[in-house]
């Protein structure tokens, strides 16, 4: 017998185990297995037709060749519609049809597509209910639903509607997709029922879900949800999430900004710059979202006193991530808390963080700025020094200057 180098993911094509979806063409880490599955039948003797006839068209999923995938796919169900592949081939199909849609520009082809592929994933859902493909295609087909909801398709409203108002716990995952869609189809109607789950569901991880959603509605009900939330949900990790969604409304609402610089330096004359605190100074404010006028302001304000000014990094206007924003500088890690500020029309209030890794030491100072003045933020330890420096910004008043 001829001897064949058979790689692993061959082995288990070849042995009836199959990939599900969360290793599907298009997610992480499926690089490799793209290659793997594309070198199956020709390093296998398959003496299986229906197994050598499934495989290459399983191969095409995988290097996201969709076109291709559909015909090989049409074909290995034509010629055996009974086969044992027939479940994961009508997942596949349906996942490739969808796919294919988003490639296309004319709208009418978009519909088209997706509803053919809804069609299938229902072939497989009542066709085999007992398949683990089975609760992949329901929430693929409710993704799909989702869509083509938004591009205006009326019994794909009322599907997402359903799925929004399901109370049954274990369709949970289909009523957020449903719910989901329905916020930008029909707010009033989804913004209470987002509100039962905030405030109702048990898994907090769900509550989360709630609370992310509802924080792209800017409206007062949605804010006041968010705040509320924010303070009683009993779990942390929704609590933050919450504070998170409700600043950005409120920074949306307002239009003030803060701007923020990071700057490393060595300190030239230790006496100046104290150690183990947090040195605050006031200069005239320099144009807008500019950092080089800023590293200008700097020197020109301390001179010999300190040196090699770097710019790190800077943030503008509203703040869209979490984790942002922060700089680790010289050890410091340098951290704007936009959870907790107060603004008005003419000021900015709020917190920084700093935390010296090297000694484990933590300094939170308040702020207070407003358009006059831009505020500086130094925390030293030896000759190398943090900086941070806080720029308020309101509608209107931004600089012909940009950044460089």
């Amino acid at each position: 017998m001829r001897k064949l180098l058979i790689p692993l993911i061959a082995l288990l094509l070849i042995s009836g185990l199959t990939i599900r979806p969360g290793h599907a063409a298009g997610l992480p880490g499926t690089e490799g297995w793209a290659l793997a599955g594309s070198l199956a039948v020709e390093e296998l003797e398959v003496s299986d037709p229906e197994t050598r006839m499934f495989l290459p068209a399983k191969a095409q999923i995988f290097n996201k060749r969709w076109s291709d995938a559909r015909e090989k796919l049409k074909q290995y169900l034509e010629k055996y519609p009974s086969g044992r592949y027939r479940a994961e081939a009508l997942y596949w199909l349906g996942l490739s049809l969808d796919r294919l849609s988003r490639d296309v520009t004319d709208s009418d082809r978009m519909i088209e597509l997706k509803e053919e592929a809804v069609g299938i994933l229902e072939d497989l859902i009542e066709q085999h209910p007992e398949s683990f493909w089975t609760d992949d295609a329901v929430t693929l087909k409710a993704e799909i639903y989702a869509i083509l909801a938004l591009m205006g398709k009326k019994k794909s409203e009322d599907i997402i509607r359903k799925m929004a108002e399901d109370r049954e716990k274990e369709n949970i995952d289909l009523k957020i997709i449903g719910l989901n869609a329905l916020l930008d189809i029909e707010p009033e109607a989804a913004i209470p029922l987002l509100t039962q789950i905030i405030k109702k569901e048990e898994d907090p991880s769900v509550r989360k879900k709630g609370v992310m959603m509802l924080g792209r509605h800017f409206s007062d009900a949605a804010l006041n949800i968010l705040k509320k939330s924010a303070k009683e949900d009993p779990d942390k990790d929704v609590r933050k999430e919450a504070a998170f969604w409700a600043a950005l409304i409120e920074m949306h609402r307002l239009p003030v900004y803060l701007n923020f610089y990071f700057f490393g330096a060595k300190v030239k004359n230790d006496d100046y710059f104290k150690e183990n605190t947090v040195n605050e100074f006031d200069l005239p404010r320099s144009a807008l979202r500019n950092s080089k006028k800023a590293e200008k302001a700097i020197k020109s304000r301390f001179g010999s006193k300190i040196s090699g000014v770097k710019h790190q990094t800077s943030v503008y206007g509203i703040i869209h991530t979490h984790g942002l924003p922060y700089c680790a500088i010289h050890d410091i890690r340098v951290k704007v808390i936009i959870d907790d500020q107060e603004r008005t029309e003419d000021q900015i209030t709020g917190k920084v963080q700093f935390f010296d890794r090297e000694t484990g030491k933590t300094y939170l100072p308040s702020f207070t700025i407003g358009g006059e003045k831009q505020k500086l933020l130094v925390v030293r330890r030896g000759n190398k020094a943090a900086l941070l420096m806080l720029q308020f910004e309101s509608a209107g008043d931004l600089d012909s200057e940009g950044d460089e």
